[in-house]
């Protein structure tokens, strides 16, 4: 594994919070198959947090106390996580940029035309 994985790989466990390196939740290789996938630390670290959502909410918690047990699932830290993780990945990071611009066709390339155009741009 290179030292630009491993650093990517860090980033996506760390908004996670999948940070224990004793028992990792997610394995390396499915954070590099996010990241592969979207392009993006925060977005590969959304969609690997909702996975993990989804595979312990598909494995309760069993707790049993004298004659009594209780399947709970308790995911609701990991989806709050979840809800902050997508609105960041969505977030719009303002430029200053010369008004003299004529073409915005480098921006296309580096944003994916994933940007937004100042008002009367096509």
């Amino acid at each position: 594994m290179t030292d630009q994985e491993q650093k990517l790989i860090k980033q996506m466990r760390f908004l996670v919070g999948d940070t224990d390196t004793e028992s990792p939740l997610i394995p390396d290789d499915t954070y590099l198959y996010l990241f592969d996938q979207y392009g993006s630390v925060q977005v590969a670290a959304a969609e690997a947090l909702e996975s993990l959502i989804n595979e312990l909410s598909l494995s309760p918690k069993r707790e049993k106390a004298g004659g009594y047990e209780v399947e709970r699932h308790d995911i609701d830290t990991l989806e709050r996580r979840l809800t902050s993780l997508k609105r960041k990945r969505n977030r719009v990071v303002p430029m200053i940029v010369h008004s003299d611009r004529e073409s915005w066709d480098d921006f296309d390339s580096i944003f994916q035309n994933n940007h937004r155009r100042p008002y009367g741009q096509v």
